[in-house]
C-alpha cells in the first residue's frame, strides 16, 4: 500500500507540473482565492482540500455541515495555518457535540490576519475594479487591471491610451458603497473575525442535512470595514457500502464581499473506516452581486464562473496514523497545488500536520496543524 501511495504522489506531481508549465504566463499570480474557505483543518488541507463528501466532526462546519452527525463525539479542536511569505496566519477553535441530542451542533470561531498588499496585488499592491459603463473592456479577468491600472493618477487609460477621469472623482476617495468593497485598496494588514454556528441532523438512515450560519467582520486599513452575514446548506447521502455523496451551497445569502461568493460544492468519497479513504470534490463559483456603481446604479457585476478540482487519499497505518496526499487545481488563481500530511488519532486525542505547495505560484506554501481533544 505504501508503495502505491508513493507512486500516486509522484504521478500526481508529474502531471500537475506538466499542466502548470503549459499555463504559466507573465501575469502576477493572485495570492488568495475565493474558492477557499477561511481556514482548512489539517485533514482536508493535506488531501487537496477534499471535504464535501467526507466531512465529519470539526471539518464539517467549514465545508459541509451535513457531515456533523457522522462521528458521534463531544470534542474541542483548534487549528493553525501559517504562510510566512505572504504574511498570512489563521487560527480556529470549535466545539462539536453530536451526542447530547439528535441534532448535532458546532460552534466555531476563526481569525485571519493577512497583508492586503500581497493578497490584492495590482501594480501598486491594489485592486481597482473597472466600472462596466466606462466604455472599455468589461470585467473578465483580474489580470486585465494589473496591466491597465495607473496608481499614481486620478485617471484610467482606455485601449487607445487616452486618459479619462473616474466620474471626476479621485479613485482613492471612498465616496460610495461600491468603493467600500471594490474600490482602490490600501496596503495594510487585514484582520478578519468569523464566528459560525452549524446544526445538522439525520433524515432516516441514509440522508443528513445541515446548515452553517456565519458572520464576518474585517478591519481593513484605508477602507471601510466589512460586516456581512450569510449561510451554507449541506446534504450528505450515505449508501451503507462506504460510498458517500455530498452537496453544499456556500454563501447562499449573497453579500457584497468578494471573498464570500455564492458557490456550489459536490463531492463523492469511498471509505473503509480507520483504514482507507479516497475522495473527489468539484467547487463552482458563480457570478455574485456587488454594490452600486455610482453613475449607472447597476448592482450586478460579472465576476465570472470559476472551478476548483480537488482529489485526495488517506491511508491509516496501524489504524492510528493517517497518511494523506492530495491535489487541487484552482481556475481562479490558475494554480496547481499538491499537498500531504500525517497524524495520530486515538479515542481521546488526535493531531494532524499538513503542508501544501503551489506549482505555478511556487511561493504559495501553507503549513497547518490541527489538535482535537475528545471529551
Amino acid at each position: 500500500m505504501m508503495q502505491r501511495l508513493a507512486a500516486a504522489l509522484c504521478l500526481t506531481m508529474l502531471l500537475a507540473s506538466t499542466a502548470a508549465a503549459e499555463e504559466k504566463n507573465n501575469h502576477l499570480i493572485e495570492r488568495w482565492s475565493p474558492m477557499r474557505e477561511e481556514i482548512d483543518m489539517a485533514r482536508p488541507q493535506a488531501m487537496g482540500r477534499v471535504c464535501v463528501g467526507i466531512a465529519e466532526g470539526h471539518t464539517a462546519g467549514l465545508c459541509n455541515p451535513a457531515g456533523l452527525p457522522q462521528a458521534k463525539l463531544y470534542s474541542i479542536a483548534t487549528d493553525i495555518e501559517v504562510d510566512a511569505h505572504f504574511q498570512y496566519n489563521a487560527v480556529s477553535a470549535s466545539v462539536v457535540d453530536s451526542i447530547t441530542s439528535g441534532v448535532a451542533a458546532q460552534l466555531g470561531y476563526t481569525y485571519n490576519g493577512y497583508d492586503s498588499k500581497q493578497f490584492w496585488s495590482g501594480p501598486d499592491g491594489a485592486y481597482d475594479f473597472q466600472w462596466l459603463n466606462s466604455g472599455i473592456q468589461s470585467y473578465s479577468s483580474p489580470y486585465y487591471y494589473r496591466e491597465n491600472l495607473q496608481p499614481e493618477t486620478n485617471y484610467r487609460y482606455d485601449q487607445n491610451g487616452v486618459p479619462y477621469a473616474l466620474n471626476g472623482v479621485n479613485p482613492d476617495t471612498p465616496v460610495t458603497d461600491f468603493r467600500r468593497m471594490f474600490g482602490r485598496y490600501k496596503d495594510g494588514f487585514v484582520h478578519r473575525h468569523i464566528p459560525r454556528l452549524s446544526l445538522a441532523g439525520a433524515i432516516g438512515e441514509f440522508f443528513m442535512l445541515g446548515t452553517t450560519v456565519k458572520y464576518v467582520y474585517a478591519q481593513r486599513p484605508g477602507r471601510w470595514n466589512v460586516n456581512a452575514a450569510t449561510a451554507d446548506i449541506g446534504l450528505l447521502v450515505k449508501t451503507g457500502v462506504g460510498l458517500n455523496i455530498g452537496l453544499t451551497g456556500y454563501n447562499l445569502i449573497p453579500v457584497p464581499y468578494d471573498l464570500w461568493p455564492v458557490k456550489l460544492g459536490a463531492g463523492v468519497s469511498y471509505s473503509i473506516p480507520k483504514t482507507f479513504y479516497v475522495g473527489y470534490d468539484q467547487i463552482v463559483r458563480f457570478d455574485t452581486i456587488s454594490e452600486k456603481e455610482p453613475s449607472s446604479g447597476s448592482t450586478t457585476y460579472p465576476h465570472g464562473t470559476h472551478l476548483a478540482y480537488r482529489g485526495g487519499i488517506e491511508y491509516w497505518a496501524g489504524g492510528v496514523a493517517p497518511l494523506r496526499l492530495g491535489y487541487e487545481y484552482d481556475s481562479y488563481i490558475k494554480n496547481h497545488i499538491v499537498s500531504g500530511g500525517l497524524g495520530y488519532s486515538d479515542d481521546k486525542f488526535s493531531i494532524g500536520f499538513a503542508y501544501s505547495q503551489g506549482l505555478v505560484d511556487q511561493a504559495e506554501k501553507l503549513l497547518g496543524l490541527s489538535v482535537d481533544f475528545k471529551i
